[in-house]
């Protein structure tokens, strides 16, 4: 696979490992993993805007407050949690990029729209 096809871009499909930390307490809140496509949304999220053009095995670390966290992810699913209103540390790694398949990007978009009847295949 060359470099270029392991970069963070449009229509990828990319998984996250995540942790999220309180800073304050300096304890570990929620560990995950998301798999979404890039910028299929009708904006970039913050999140996708601090991925974009990072590559396979990166990572990053975000500060930000518990009333921004969802905000941070925007329409990129996140497991429900309970978060605290103080600092937060957000640890990702990119796992994996690769091309998102026709498929899954209909997938995708018609799960954003609520499609839930199945008109589309999905």
């Amino acid at each position: 696979m060359n470099e270029k096809s392991t970069l963070v871009g449009n229509l990828k499909k990319i998984l996250l490992t995540y942790r999220i930390v309180s800073v304050s307490e300096n304890a570990p809140l929620h560990d995950g993993t998301i798999q979404f496509i890039y910028g299929i949304g009708h904006y970039l999220t913050p999140l996708e805007l601090d991925l974009a053009d990072r590559s396979v095995e990166d990572a990053f670390t975000m500060k930000l407050f518990g009333v921004d966290l969802y905000d941070y992810f925007g329409h990129i699913p996140l497991s429900p949690m309970e978060i605290p209103e103080g600092e937060l540390s957000l640890h990702f790694r990119i796992d994996r990029v690769e091309d998102a398949q026709p498929a899954e990007i209909v997938k995708a978009l018609a799960d954003m729209t609520g499609c839930c009847d199945n008109c589309c295949g999905c």
